[in-house]
């Protein structure tokens, strides 16, 4: 299957999105997600992850990666 895999105890800062996601307890310690977290399919957690929206870390992330705009005849898929 295609989509995220997190293992263990990482603690991952920002927006994460995927089709689908899945959180395996594998070792030790318990890991945490600091931003949003989207999936437009199915999720699976079997650990004990701490979910913390942050909307200041979201801000940042808008401010720092700059703006995106359409320009006609710029994308060519072949």
């Amino acid at each position: 299957t295609n989509g995220l895999k997190f293992n263990g105890g990482a603690d991952i800062y920002g927006l994460i999105y995927g089709d689908q996601a899945t959180w395996d307890e594998v070792g030790a310690g318990n890991g945490s997600i600091n931003g949003a977290l989207i999936v437009r399919g199915n999720y699976c957690a079997n650990a004990n992850a701490d979910y913390n929206y942050r909307g200041d870390l979201l801000k940042n992330i808008r401010g720092l990666t700059g703006t995106m705009a359409r320009i006609p005849g710029s994308w060519k898929d072949f």
